[in-house]
């Protein structure tokens, strides 16, 4: 299997491996481990529905403007319900008017 991976990467992570001393992988196993903490920094965590309560529309910053960063921020979520969506785009607003006329009469979804 160490031999089937080599062929998987490309680049740096190729060159990578094999820079590796001969002898120094005694298994699959042990590949992966060395492999996995050499490059987890460049993990990409996934985010989860949490990260929306740390969204907010800056100060000066327009709605329209507010409302494609706030998309573009939860297409990197899977899996969230409209209605969970909703109620932390409503808390993120600036606008008090719009806030308390959104929350009055939610949209249904």
């Amino acid at each position: 299997m160490c031999h089937a991976f080599l062929p998987t990467l490309k680049g740096p992570a190729q060159r990578w491996l094999v820079s590796l001393p001969p002898g120094s992988i005694r298994s699959f196993k042990d590949l992966a481990d060395r492999f996995m903490s050499h490059y987890a920094a460049n993990i990409r965590l996934q985010k989860d529905l949490t990260h929306l309560g740390d969204i907010h529309q800056d100060e000066g910053e327009s709605l329209k403007t507010y409302l494609a960063r706030w998309q573009k921020e939860i297409q990197a979520i899977e899996g969230v319900e409209d209605q969970n969506a909703l109620t932390f785009f409503i808390e993120s607003l600036r606008s008090e008017k719009l806030y308390n006329d959104l929350w009055d009469n939610r949209p249904a979804m």
